[in-house]
C-alpha cells in the first residue's frame, strides 16, 4: 500500500488536501509503552515485517515532503512542523525500544533508521524543534561513533567528499574496476546519497539503489544528517562531538595488529568523512564567529593523525590534506599563517615516503583553498619549501605528488606565479624523463603543468621563449601516452591558448 502511495505521490497524480494525506501517516502515532509491549510479544519474522512497514511509510512521507511540499516551503511551514514532531516522537520511542537486535530484525531496524533519516533531512531546518534536532543528533552520534565492540561499517562517501582535482593521485583510477566505472556512468551510482528509484521526464532515473549494503547506506545517510544538523547545535554539543571523533581516531594508535587490520581503516575513513562533513556544514553557517574558530582549531590535529596512521592509504592522505585546506579556508589569516609556518619547519627528509606525499599535498591543497589573493602572502614560502623537497631527493611517485601540488598552487596564484614558472617547467621535465613508462595519471599531471603555464603567463606566452618551447614539448610528449586524462589535457591546451594566448592559438 505504501509503495503504491509513493508511486502516486512521485508521479504527481495524487491530488489530495494535506489533512487527508496526514491520515496515511497516523501509523507512527504510537505510545512508547504500547510499542514496547507489542513488540515483546512478536516473533522475529512478525517484528521485522512491522519494522519494514514503518520504513515504507516513512519513504512515502519522504516523497510527499519532497514532491508535494518542497516547492512551497514557506507556505507549508505548519505541515512541515507537524511531520517533524511526528518523526521526532516516533524515533524517541524507537531508540529505547530495540537494543541488541540481531538477524532479520536487525536488518529491518537498520532499514527503518535509514528511512527515518532520509525523511527527516527532507524537512527544512526552520520547521524542526531543537529537541527533535537533538534526538536525531543522538542517532547520528550512535551510528558514526559506535561504542567499542560494536560491528563497524565503512562509509562509501570518502571519494565524493574529496576534491576532484586530486583524483589523478588515486586510489580510484578509471579502468581499474570495470563494475565501478559502469556504475559511475549512471546517476545514483556507488557514490550517490539517493537510495531510491526516482523517474523524471527527460532525465535518467536513479539506478542500482542497492549498490551498497544497508549498513554502508546507513552510515552514508548519517553523514548527510550530520551536515544538515551540525551548524545548528550549541557550542558544547559541537565540541563534545568533535572531541569524540578525534578520540576514536587516536584509539587506532593503541590497537593491536589484528584489531587494527580489522577496524583501523574503517574508523579512520568514517572519522575523516565526518570531519570533512562538519567543515562543510560550518562553511554554510556564520563564518568568523568565535565558536566556529574553536571548532575549526579543534579539528586541525586530526589531519596529522591521518598523515601518521594513513600510511599506505592514498585516500586517507588526501583526506588529511582536504581537512587542512578547509581548516585554513575557515580559520582566517592568523590560523593559516601558523599552519604554513609550522609546515615550513618540518624536516622533509626525515619523513616516510607516504608521509612525505601527504605533507607535499598539504601545501597544494592550502594554496587551492586560499585562492589568488589569500595565497599571495604565503606563495614564496610554500614554493620554497616544495623546491626544498625536490633537492632533498624524493622517489618517483612523490615527485608526481609534488608536481600536482605545484599545479594547484600555480593555478590558484595566477600571474603572481610568474617568477616560479621556469623552475616548475624544469621539475616537470625531470619527472617526465624519469616516468617514461609511468602511470597515465602522471602524464596527465605533466600536461596540466604545461596548461597552467599558459594561464599564468597569458600574453607573455610567446613563440621563442623558454616557457613556450618547454610547454609545447611537455604537451607533445603526452600524446604518446594512451589515456583519457592525457587526451583531455591536450584538448584543454587548445582551450587555454584561445583564452589566454590567442596570438599563439
Amino acid at each position: 500500500g505504501y509503495c503504491i502511495l509513493s508511486s502516486l505521490i512521485s508521479s504527481g497524480t495524487l491530488d489530495l488536501p494535506s489533512k487527508e494525506i496526514m491520515v496515511f501517516f497516523d501509523i507512527m502515532k504510537v505510545e512508547k509503552d504500547t510499542l514496547h509491549t507489542r513488540w515483546r510479544k512478536y516473533k522475529a519474522a512478525t517484528l521485522a515485517s512491522e519494522l519494514l512497514c514503518y520504513s515504507e511509510a516513512l519513504q512515502s512521507l519522504e516523497f510527499y515532503l519532497i514532491h508535494s511540499l518542497g516547492g512551497q516551503k514557506k507556505r507549508n511551514t505548519d505541515t512541515f512542523k507537524y511531520f517533524s514532531e511526528l518523526i521526532g516522537n516516533f524515533i524517541s520511542s524507537l531508540l529505547d525500544t530495540l537494543k541488541g537486535t540481531s538477524g532479520q530484525v536487525h536488518h529491518a531496524m537498520q532499514q527503518l533508521q535509514l528511512s527515518l533519516i532520509k525523511a527527516f533531512v527532507a524537512i527544512p531546518l526552520c520547521a524542526i524543534s531543537q529537541s527533535c534536532k537533538n534526538t536525531f543528533f543522538d542517532l547520528c552520534t550512535l551510528l558514526l561513533t559506535p561504542p567499542q565492540g560494536t560491528p563497524l561499517s565503512r562509509t562509501s562517501m570518502l571519494k565524493k567528499l574529496l576534491n576532484e582535482l586530486d583524483a589523478p593521485l588515486g586510489p580510484w583510477y578509471h579502468g581499474c574496476d570495470q563494475l565501478q566505472d559502469e556504475l559511475q556512468d549512471f546517476q545514483g551510482g556507488l557514490n550517490s546519497q539517493q537510495l531510491y528509484i526516482q523517474y523524471k521526464k527527460g532525465s535518467p532515473g536513479t539506478v542500482f539503489h542497492y549498490s551498497v549494503s544497508i549498513e554502508t547506506a546507513l552510515v552514508d545517510a548519517s553523514l548527510s544528517l550530520l551536515k544538515h544538523l551540525f551548524s545548528g547545535l550549541d557550542a558544547k554539543q559541537q565540541k563534545q562531538f568533535v572531541d569524540l571523533v578525534i578520540q576514536s581516531m587516536s584509539s587506532v594508535k593503541n590497537m593491536g595488529r589484528n584489531e587494527r587490520k580489522k577496524n583501523g581503516d574503517t574508523i579512520l575513513t568514517n572519522a575523516s568523512c565526518t570531519l570533512i562533513s562538519i567543515l562543510d556544514s560550518l562553511e554554510l553557517g556564520q563564518k568568523g564567529s568565535k565558536q566556529q574558530m574553536k571548532i575549526v582549531e579543534g579539528i586541525l590535529p586530526s589531519a596529522k593523525i591521518l598523515l601518521e596512521e594513513g600510511q599506505g592509504h592514498v585516500a586517507l592522505l588526501r583526506a588529511s590534506a582536504e581537512i587542512v585546506a578547509k581548516v585554513c579556508h575557515l580559520g582566517g589569516e592568523d590560523l593559516t599563517t601558523s599552519v604554513v609556518m609550522a609546515l615550513c619547519k618540518e624536516n622533509i627528509a626525515s619523513l616516510s615516503n607516504d608521509a612525505r606525499r601527504g605533507f607535499i599535498l598539504w601545501f597544494g591543497a592550502i594554496g587551492r583553498s586560499l585562492g589568488g589573493i589569500g595565497l599571495s602572502a604565503f606563495l614564496n614560502l610554500i614554493v620554497g619549501k616544495l623546491q626544498q623537497a625536490v633537492s632533498s631527493g624524493i622517489d618517483l611517485q612523490s615527485q608526481a605528488w609534488l608536481l600536482h601540488s605545484f599545479w594547484l598552487i600555480a593555478d590558484a596564484a595566477g600571474p603572481a606565479f610568474v617568477p616560479h614558472v621556469k623552475q616548475l617547467l624544469m621539475i616537470a621535465t625531470q619527472v617526465h624523463i624519469l616516468a617514461a613508462h609511468g602511470a597515465s595519471a602522471t602524464f596527465q599531471t605533466i600536461a596540466r603543468i604545461a596548461n597552467s603555464v599558459v594561464g599564468v603567463l597569458g600574453p607573455e606566452f610567446s613563440p621563442g621563449t623558454f616557457a613556450f618551447q618547454r610547454s609545447r614539448l611537455l604537451i607533445h610528449v603526452t600524446t604518446a601516452n594512451v589515456g583519457s586524462g592525457s587526451e583531455l589535457e591536450q584538448v584543454l591546451h587548445i582551450q587555454q591558448l584561445l583564452l589566454f594566448a590567442p596570438h599563439v592559438a
